[in-house]
């Protein structure tokens, strides 16, 4: 039987949002900054259980023990019982029930701010820990008992975390013209108040990348922009009127930002009535580079800036993307399809020298296709149709693994709306399905029955399925530090499955795979891969686990007595901490308790060099016909030295993976095929003319001259690949270099739209700074429109029941027209319902290594 779960349904009036900034999900001044929440318990919660009981999940049926799934057999637990090793400490009489932990610069220092905010505020608690976590000492008093804000109300300089801004929540029930807020310099040690002009939450602060006394923000009221270059010691309003609908950071030149900027202050997007503008001298001066705005996004070297389009005679307003890679100087139009209002843009990476972007696919379709760019961020060539992207709402699945260079995760949607995992080991060149895990090859274990599936792959549940309440507790997890690591959760078949999880593991950058512990868990990577920690997704624990060999078996320890509600396993984030911590909540003593085990001490001496072995990336990677190039990717070998797996030592805070790579021989896996060519066969990797495109006349494209001229190679090489065209024969050569075609068009004259519409100079640019230097007749005009508006409330108030109900009409009908997603599930016919407090329980456990539930301010206009 299969569970459908409904695509989440956005409004069909206005436009979509293009989702251009990377880091809307998790901004920096949140990079170092957990908060967890005291568990809610209710006789709800527990009818839920009792209810969900009856249904036994896949976990359940299993006949082994998953106490006992891939248990190590040659390591003393005792260890952790020694002194110094695990530590205990309750923080008493405190009952607020959320708490912030903050780690402040290098020397162990983690903040613990306790909060409480419902109708109205409570006094917060601070705490100061100098020993990693082990003790916390009471320094409430240097903040003056004051009313700190729940929801990102600490935050950290991005270029220097020990400085820590505390925002004081002056005005629980509404906004004020003020804000009061705490600063410290020192790692957490003093304090010292100050005041903002203006209205400050910690999701409207954007931190210098390089500069920690450099901050910009906008008052959550206005959304006036303001820039302190003092930390907060005195601030300055970048506009005198207007509102600023998103600003950034330029990340490659500390000297620049950028912002778009309503004049009117309408906040009527719909009206194109933005500005992009750039400053470089701290906010003194702005340039405005860009009229008639959408949204932009800035990632690595690439501003990119979503643009009004409206052909002459056709009444539907369109939006085209351009792009800069000289910080705003020249833009040029990009080579993606313009897209409707319906429709959006959303740049899904921007890493290793090129973009992949989505575009929404035409209706509410809640799929679209992934391009990758060329170097310049200006060609794009079909990567993937029908990945899944929900309209209306900020999710993807799509993730970029950390762990190993050019290898993403993705799903996509089906035909009979099944979900299906998809991975990429060459920046989007190939995609193909997960192998089934190495234990689960009798897939009868692992779920899948052959008989009843079209295969059994390993599917990989995302950001989806958290929203869609599966039992996730976390998103696909991989480090840098430690190569070709990965941890996710998911299920075998032949698409995703609505029963809970399990976790897998890959070594090898997601080549192979194994099952490697049953159910969902909670995972942490330390020490560069030395060490992982997990604890089951349950509510109460008193068992931590840990693996010495990326998985392969696991160690359990019983850390305490009696159950903890648990609310949170933390570390210092980067990865290469020995520490671990697991925060909870003592029932019976109502309070606080920390949890902290010293793994230095378990992990015993530091590695030497007989404890790494070399490692080539890619050697699963067999192209074929061609042997000797076996563990080439993206053009070249690469060695890593990596920790044997049977070596228990510690890497320490210092240690980098090291590695050597030496170039290959290139061949067509090196290439992207070009605008206007695709890959017929997955399996080969020769690129031919798409039929699709030539049928359309390549009309998305038309968006210069009468005649569109498009050169296309067939092949494009892939951004940042490596691979030695000197030993190509000159057939080779010519093939991979010569222009296969010219492909040519005549746009309609509806069609026709200036390449450089909206850009600076161009003819329809108007060049205004502020208010007052809009034509009188204009300001007049939107003043008469909110006049009116006020003049129409009464009237609104009274007829609001009546459009309540069509609106109710419209929603249901929504409602049964939207796409619908289908779970697989292979062990229970009878699946229940997932109930929106479910739903909201699940999504709460997805954010554990989130630094913020919230979303940054940008995501609502980029």
């Amino acid at each position: 039987m299969k569970l459908f779960l409904l695509l989440g349904v956005s409004s069909v009036i206005g436009f979509r949002e293009d989702r251009l900034d990377l880091h809307h999900l998790q901004p920096d001044q949140f990079s170092r900054v957990h908060t967890l929440e005291r568990p809610k318990r209710s006789a709800e919660k527990s009818a839920r259980i009792r209810r969900s009981s009856s249904f036994p999940l896949l976990r359940n049926k299993r006949e082994e023990s998953s106490s006992d799934f891939n248990k190590c057999s040659n390591f003393d637990t005792s260890k952790l019982k020694e002194e110094n090793v695990l530590n205990k400490f309750t923080i008493t009489n405190d009952s607020n029930p959320s708490i912030s932990l903050v780690w402040t610069g290098d020397n162990g220092h983690i903040l613990a701010v306790t909060t409480y905010e419902s109708f109205v505020a409570y006094p917060s608690k601070l705490y100061l820990s100098k020993d990693g976590g082990r003790n916390f000492e009471d320094i409430t008093d240097r903040i003056k008992n004051e009313y700190i804000r729940r929801k990102r109300g600490a935050v950290t300089a991005t270029a220097d975390s020990s400085h820590v801004v505390l925002i004081v929540n002056n005005h629980p029930l509404g906004f004020g013209e003020t804000s009061d807020i705490y600063v410290s310099e020192d790692e957490g040690v003093s304090w010292t108040r100050r005041e903002t002009p203006f209205e400050l939450s910690g999701s409207q602060m954007k931190f210098h990348p390089k500069k920690s006394s450099h901050i910009l923000a906008t008052d959550a009221t206005t959304q006036q922009l303001f820039i302190t270059t003092d930390f907060c010691k005195t601030w300055k309003a970048v506009h005198d009127s207007g509102k600023t609908s998103a600003f950034k950071w330029d990340p490659k030149n500390e000297d620049i930002f950028y912002y778009t900027h309503d004049p009117l202050g309408s906040g009527r997007r719909d009206r194109f009535s933005m500005t992009l503008y750039r400053s470089k001298d701290d906010g003194k001066t702005s340039e405005a580079l860009t009229e008639h705005v959408w949204s932009f996004g800035i990632q690595e070297q690439f501003l990119f800036v979503s643009v009004r389009y409206m052909a002459e005679g056709d009444d539907d307003v369109r939006r085209i993307m351009h792009v800069s890679t000289d910080n705003g100087d020249n833009f040029r139009a990009v080579q993606l399809p313009a897209i409707s209002s319906e429709q959006f843009y959303s740049i899904l990476d921007a890493s290793e020298n090129m973009i992949f972007m989505h575009v929404d696919d035409e209706g509410d379709t809640g799929k679209g296709a992934v391009y990758v760019s060329d170097s310049s961020g200006t060609v794009f060539s079909k990567s993937l149709s029908n990945n899944l992207y929900p309209n209306g709402d900020d999710v993807t699945d799509f993730v970029k693994v950390d762990s190993m260079n050019g290898v993403y995760l993705t799903s996509i949607l089906k035909d009979d709306k099944g979900i299906e995992s998809r991975i990429t080991y060459d920046k989007g060149a190939t995609w193909d399905p997960l192998t089934t895990p190495l234990n689960c090859e009798d897939a009868t274990k692992c779920g899948c029955e052959k008989d009843e599936n079209a295969f059994c792959h390993l599917q990989v549940h995302c950001a989806f399925s958290q929203v869609k309440g599966v039992s996730v507790p976390e998103m696909p997890y991989s480090t840098n530090f430690a190569p070709g690591l990965i941890f996710g959760h998911g299920n075998v078949g032949d698409g995703l499955a609505t029963d809970e999880p399990d976790l897998y593991a890959s070594s090898d950058g997601g080549y192979s795979w194994i099952r490697t512990l049953k159910g969902p868990h909670k995972t942490l990577i330390g020490d560069s891969g030395s060490v992982i920690w997990a604890v089951t997704n349950d509510e109460q624990i008193d068992t931590i686990k840990f693996s010495f060999n990326e998985g392969q078996c696991w160690n359990s320890f019983k850390f305490s007595e009696k159950k903890i509600d648990i609310t949170g396993l933390v570390a210092e984030p980067g990865e290469k901490s020995t520490d671990v911590a697991i925060w909870g909540w003592d029932d019976e003593d109502e309070s606080w308790v920390v949890f902290t085990f010293d793994f230095a001490k378990v992990l015993g001496n530091a590695c030497s060099e007989s404890d790494y072995e070399n490692w080539e990336a890619h050697q699963d990677l067999k192209l074929k016909n061609n042997k000797s190039e076996e563990g080439c990717q993206l053009g070249k070998k690469t060695t890593y030295k990596k920790l044997k797996k049977d070596s228990i030592c510690f890497n320490g805070k210092e240690y980098e993976p090291a590695k050597t790579a030496s170039k290959c021989k290139c061949t067509a896996y090196d290439y992207l095929c070009d605008f206007g060519y695709y890959r017929k066969d997955p399996d080969t990797p020769e690129c031919v003319p798409d039929p699709a495109f030539k049928s359309s006349g390549h009309r998305d494209i038309c968006i210069g001259e009468n005649e569109e001229e498009i050169v296309s190679k067939g092949y494009l090489k892939i951004p940042g690949d490596e691979c030695d065209e000197s030993q190509l024969s000159e057939a080779q050569k010519q093939k991979y270099h010569h222009t296969i075609s010219t492909l040519k068009t005549k746009c309609p004259k509806q069609q026709e739209v200036p390449e450089d519409y909206g850009m600076k100079d161009s003819l329809s640019w108007r060049d205004f700074f502020d208010i007052d230097e809009l034509d009188p007749e204009e300001i007049k005009s939107e003043s008469s429109n909110k006049s009116a508006h006020a003049g129409w409330t009464i009237f609104s108030i009274l007829v609001i029941g009546a459009l309540s109900g069509v609106a109710f009409h419209f929603y249901r009908k929504s409602q049964n027209a939207s796409s619908v997603v289908s779970y697989r599930n292979f062990t229970n016919d009878d699946v229940p319902a997932l109930d929106s407090a479910a739903v909201q329980n699940s999504a709460a456990a997805g954010e554990f290594r989130d630094d913020s539930s919230d979303e940054d301010n940008d995501m609502i206009t980029a």
